[in-house]
C-alpha cells in the first residue's frame, strides 16, 4: 500500500511507528545501555530495511499513550504542510 501510494499514486505518505514509548521501556527492561536516540535509529534502520527499495523520507516515532512526546507534534505539522 505505502508503495501504491507513495510510487504510482504520487501521493505524500508519512510512516509512523506506534508505541515508541513502550521501545523504549523494553530496551530499558532488557538491560539494554542505548539512548533514546539510539533506539529510534535502529527502529528507523530496521523499517528502512523492511521496506527496501523504498525511499522512506522520514520514519516517525509516536505514542498513543504520550502524544506531545517524541515526533507526534513534527508529524502532525508535516502532514499539515503537505496540504
Amino acid at each position: 500500500m505505502f508503495s501504491q501510494l507513495a510510487n504510482e499514486l504520487k501521493q505524500p505518505c508519512f510512516l509512523g511507528r506506534n508505541k515508541f514509548d513502550l521501545a523504549l521501556a523494553d530496551a530499558a527492561h532488557d538491560g539494554h545501555n542505548l539512548t533514546d536516540a539510539e533506539i529510534k535509529q535502529a527502529i528507523e534502520q530496521n523499517i528502512r530495511e523492511n521496506l527496501a527499495p523504498l525511499d522512506v523520507k522520514k520514519v516517525y516515532m509516536v505514542s498513543a499513550r504520550r502524544p506531545a512526546h517524541y515526533d507526534l507534534p513534527s508529524l502532525l505539522e508535516d502532514i499539515q504542510g503537505s496540504f
